[in-house]
């Protein structure tokens, strides 16, 4: 890939003021799907291994999340490498009666299986995300219809991956809620 083309190459992304670099710009979605799926997160800590570039200031992040819920979960960041485990270890969500897996987001299905053995996979369409985000501001508008990705809940995304930031560089728990 070229340096024109790839992720590190936008000039924004590269600027000292954009605090968190790819973790702020990709990682924010994770946690928008974490607080979605879990709600509000309580505490956290994180750690990270620094990167070289200017684009990253870790290249591994690793976070421990508590949520308002009494969930708690892992969540893993990498920039390099790949996932050679197949099926991906993915998203996955252990409850008392079972498990709930996504082996990655393009897969078209999620996989719920519970304790008792059975098994259903879950179809979805990949890559809708935006159309379904759009299509909700229309219907906000046209329709007078609840917004669903509002600008606090983003505000709120943000502060997840900047506490999960601030948690590795200072090296401590940090209350969020």
């Amino acid at each position: 890939m070229s340096d024109e083309t790839n992720f590190a190459s936008t000039h924004w992304r590269k600027d000292a003021d954009f605090k968190g670099g790819v973790f702020l710009d990709s990682g924010v979605h994770h946690a928008a799907c974490h607080r979605f799926l879990f709600g509000g997160v309580r505490t956290l800590y994180a750690v990270g291994r620094p990167a070289e570039v200017d684009f990253a200031p870790y290249s591994a992040l690793h976070a421990m999340l508590t949520f308002d819920n009494h969930v708690a979960g892992h969540y893993s960041f990498f920039i390099i490498g790949k996932e050679t485990q197949h099926p991906a270890v993915g998203l996955r969500i252990f409850g008392t009666n079972g498990e709930i897996y996504l082996e990655n987001k393009d897969c078209g299905h999620v996989n719920v299986s519970t304790k008792d053995g059975q098994y259903e996979a879950i179809p979805f369409t990949s890559k809708t995300g935006y159309a379904g985000e759009l299509n909700n501001f229309y219907d906000a508008i046209r329709n007078k219809k609840e917004i669903i990705s509002t600008p606090e809940k983003a505000l709120g995304d943000m502060e997840v991956i900047f506490g999960m930031l601030e948690s590795a560089q200072e090296d401590k728990r940090l209350k969020v809620a």
